[in-house]
């Protein structure tokens, strides 16, 4: 089982260091995440806010905590966020204790990574990945979601971003056979009654024709 991946490849008309100094500021990071529609920042690494997209004539809004986890001067960096999911589905609930419910089981793990190559003393290429896994009873939802808006998404990182940097970004093709990452493995599933004494009565039989067995080779050495 594999969640979702989002590959946005962008080539940029800017000095790499100067792209590091935009990038790494997590105010200005939170201007261009995709469908951020409002945010607060909590520190100097941390923002949490929403998020919203549309489906059909249906607003869709989760809260969200993002935060820079790493940097690697001046090239690479990984964020973190959590999407509570709940807050999508409050207007469909009508008891309030079913939608906390909701909300404490569905969640929305998102992992990123940003690498900055520079081509040249005035191009860098920006290689931006975000892996998403969601929890909880909203799941399927949130990844049909997700899965639906990709392109929307990709497409609004680049106009965030050319809008905050005032120059052209070149969105790049986007690579070919994209895997999302893997779920942890679940847990084994734990036997019900019946099957454990058919296990047991299983490993039993085995002991005893073991037993058995040497019991003749002894006895056939004398």
């Amino acid at each position: 089982m594999r969640g979702v991946r989002i590959v946005n490849n962008l080539n940029i008309k800017k000095n790499s260091d100067e792209l590091w100094q935009f990038f790494s500021n997590i105010q200005k990071f939170a201007a261009i995440v995709p469908s951020v529609i409002e945010y607060r920042m909590v520190d100097d690494v941390t923002f949490v806010g929403k998020v919203g997209v549309t489906l059909g004539k249906i607003p869709v809004r989760s809260k969200l905590t993002f935060n820079i986890t790493k940097k690697n001067a001046p090239s690479f960096m990984e964020a973190e966020g959590v999407s509570y999911l709940g807050e999508a589905v409050v207007s469909m609930k009508k008891s309030g204790k079913e939608t906390t419910e909701v909300n404490k089981k569905s969640v929305g793990r998102i992992a990123t990574t940003l690498n900055l190559i520079a081509l040249s003393a005035s191009e860098t290429r920006v290689e931006f990945v975000a892996d998403i896994i969601a929890e909880g009873r909203l799941r399927k939802i949130y990844e049909s979601i997700i899965k639906f808006k990709v392109p929307l998404l990709k497409n609004q990182f680049v106009e965030n971003l050319t809008k905050e940097l005032g120059i052209t970004v070149e969105q790049l093709p986007e690579p070919e056979n994209v895997e999302g990452p893997e779920y942890p493995d679940a847990a084994p599933k734990k036997k019900g009654k019946i099957r454990q004494f058919f296990s047991r009565k299983k490993n039993q039989g085995e002991e005893n024709h073991e037993v058995t067995t040497e019991g003749e080779l002894l006895e056939s050495r004398q």
